[in-house]
């Protein structure tokens, strides 16, 4: 099990992980240039607990809080080893980004992944939106697999949807094999600490009465590695303070 890692001011992806099937808990990612947590070619392991906060894209940015992947596109679709990411009980701030960037959660080249207790926002002004189902492999996917892709998730973004791939997206996020999911609703996350700034992040990520009041799953019975959790999101509340002792730059005065 990897756990209590933090990844901070990355000059690519905060986390990128190749296949396999390694676990882990308790992520901070803040600040990444490129995608928070990346998965790629296979990966089969499970991730619960994480904070993922990041950073204005610069010109050429396009990036995502998750970026699930499986393989190559040039491989064809019954030949590839499908990621099969289990995540749950974790925060996203993605970015204000434009239209063409991608998503606070962007899913391509046929992963299937199951998420739960999800909650997924942006800063103001972002026309990039919360999700992105980025071609018919990974829609196939999601819709004919054998786990519950989506269960408690809440995204809070000015756009839900990332424009370019808006129909395929909305279609996966509503099909009705999903459940207790929110495409629009309105965040109420809290920074935990007033003060707190650091350049080009939006820090808020304890829950506020809108994330408490989505009916949360037990992430155990989704995956046995998980911790049985009554919430959504990273943390419960302001006592929840799994992240604090070990990080930098997510309070007032705690620099990196």
């Amino acid at each position: 099990m990897i756990d209590h890692v933090q990844s901070y001011n990355s000059s690519d992806d905060g986390i990128e992980i190749f296949g396999g099937n390694a676990n882990l808990k308790y992520i901070v990612i803040n600040g990444a240039d490129d995608d928070g947590l990346d998965t790629d070619t296979g990966w089969r392991g499970g991730a619960q607990f994480g904070i993922v906060t990041q950073r204005a894209p610069n010109s050429t940015s396009r990036s995502a809080g998750f970026e699930f992947s499986s393989a190559p596109a040039s491989t064809p679709y019954a030949s590839r080893y499908l990621s099969q990411p289990k995540i749950a009980n974790w925060t996203l701030v993605g970015r204000n980004a434009p239209i063409d960037a991608h998503t606070v959660m962007h899913f391509d080249t046929g992963t299937n992944p199951t998420l739960v207790n999800i909650v997924a926002t942006n800063t103001a002004g972002s026309a990039a939106g919360c999700f992105d189902i980025a071609d018919t492999d990974t829609q196939t996917s999601f819709d004919g697999g054998s786990t519950p892709s989506l269960r408690s998730v809440y995204m809070s973004c000015g756009v839900s949807y990332r424009p370019n791939n808006a129909a395929r997206s909305q279609a996966v996020f509503t099909n009705a094999r999903n459940t207790n999911v929110t495409a629009a609703g309105t965040s109420t996350l809290t920074a935990p600490a007033s003060g707190t700034s650091i350049t080009n992040q939006n820090l808020a990520f304890i829950n506020g009465a809108n994330e408490n009041a989505v009916t949360p799953v037990d992430a155990k019975t989704v995956y046995s590695f998980f911790d049985t959790t009554t919430y959504i999101g990273a943390v419960q509340n302001a006592s929840d303070t799994w992240w604090q002792g070990w990080t930098c730059g997510l309070t007032s005065g705690s620099t990196c």
